[in-house]
């Protein structure tokens, strides 16, 4: 690593702690947004705050491209129960030898806060007169953590477009270890609703229980209907599984006349969300043929989100599948431009879901996640980042946009 980004330590751990301070949950990413505004305020550059909460800071180019963004959300999972925490506090950051510690440091705060000093060392080529051949747009968003990409979707639906912004290649600061990632498998929460019909308990016949005709259902799900897993060489293995059930009405000494079962499915290609719910479909046709008394409908879960904005949505609980080609331009131009200053990224695929399910999924823009922070890490108890392998990353974007730009990396403050 460079020295001039070894400088940056003491700066990256004091900035990264205050991200830590601000507990923003999905729908309370407020202070932490008007935490960054008045950091980009300060930097001297253009940012603003969309309808949903979104804080969009932009490095205007000169025409003729690329236009790059930086990517990552502002939103955390909780923290859970503390005592798998101590002695650490999740929200006062401390140091544990090289490792810094705190809640959404892995997933996602310590790359967005390498994204940020890299972001921040080309807006310092700016002010010295040097123009950029395209737009540098970065963006922090919100509501990802619910599964939904919300803040992504308002970003690309409305923000980009009322803006006029475009971007040719988007890098996201989800965990990584190093490498480079290039896709993920897609993920549907589906609902199946199982009926029956009530009667009283102590004449559980004169009913139809809605769990019972829900047993056959379950055990099929645990099964995978009976199918092998889809494979996909670069993704892996599809998986389906039951996260929870729902039981109707519950209590009172009655048999329930709904029983609602969530499953969780992720899927590979060629697969899409309407080939997970045909299966399930197919299973409800014969079943019913067989017994004429089950009956039951699938359809994809939905939950109306709010962001801290007020802006409100239904949204379908889904991250679509997606990948970028290992031979496209952008991805070529980052694994070069990493090794050449010592790092040696892997070509990788992350097992959960990301905000790629709409730049590159719904949006076909090339995207690739990139962060020294380790998915082994991600949502635990004592979430941490090192140090060091974080400046590293700082230095790793810089290297990357300054091969994007034709720019090099000498180019850089301090250099």
């Amino acid at each position: 690593m460079r020295a001039y980004f070894s400088g940056l330590k003491e700066e990256y751990v004091s900035f990264a702690k205050k991200t830590v301070s601000f507990r923003s949950y999905p729908g309370e990413e407020k202070p932490l947004a008007d935490f960054f505004l008045d950091a980009f305020e300060k930097m001297g550059v253009e940012a603003f705050r969309d309808g949903a909460g979104n804080v969009i800071a932009v490095l205007k180019g000169e025409g003729g491209g690329p236009n790059v963004m930086l990517n990552g959300h502002l939103d955390i999972v909780p923290e859970g129960d503390l005592k798998n925490w101590a002695p650490f506090d999740p929200f006062s950051a401390e140091l544990d030898g090289d490792e810094l510690v705190g809640r959404g440091l892995s997933d996602l705060k310590g790359g967005l806060c390498a994204q940020f000093f890299a972001f921040r060392e080309f807006a310092r080529l700016a002010k010295k007169g040097k123009k950029l051949p395209g737009d540098l747009i970065f963006a922090l968003v919100t509501m990802e953590e619910p599964a939904e990409s919300m803040g992504t979707e308002y970003l690309f639906d409305v923000t980009m477009k009322e803006r006029g912004l475009t971007c040719d290649a988007v890098y996201l600061s989800e965990p990584t270890s190093g490498d480079l990632a290039l896709g993920h498998r897609g993920k549907v929460e589906l609902v199946v609703d199982v009926f029956g019909r009530t009667a009283h308990s102590s004449q559980p016949k004169q009913g139809i229980s809605a769990v019972e005709k829900a047993l056959p259902l379950l055990s099929a799900v645990f099964d995978a209907f009976g199918e092998p897993a889809d494979a996909h060489p670069l993704l892996g293995e599809s998986s389906m599984t039951v996260t929870d059930l729902e039981i109707k009405p519950g209590g009172l000494s009655v048999v329930p006349d709904l029983c609602r079962v969530y499953v969780d499915r992720r899927y590979v290609p060629p697969k899409t969300t309407a080939d997970c719910v045909a299966q399930i479909e197919r299973f409800i046709a014969a079943r019913s043929e067989k017994d004429p008394e089950f009956s039951a409908k699938v359809y994809p879960r939905a939950t109306k989100r709010t962001c801290y904005t007020g802006y409100t949505k239904e949204m379908e609980r889904k991250h679509p599948v997606w990948i970028t080609d290992r031979e496209d331009p952008f991805v070529q131009a980052s694994f070069k431009a990493l090794r050449e200053i010592g790092q040696d990224p892997a070509e990788k695929y992350w097992k959960f879901g990301t905000d790629g399910s709409i730049t590159k999924g719904a949006c076909g823009i090339p995207t690739i996640g990139y962060s020294m922070a380790e998915e082994r890490w991600a949502h635990q108890p004592k979430e941490r980042v090192n140090v060091d392998r974080m400046l590293l990353c700082v230095e790793g974007y810089c290297a990357m946009l300054c091969a994007l730009y034709g720019l090099p990396l000498s180019e850089i403050a301090g250099e």
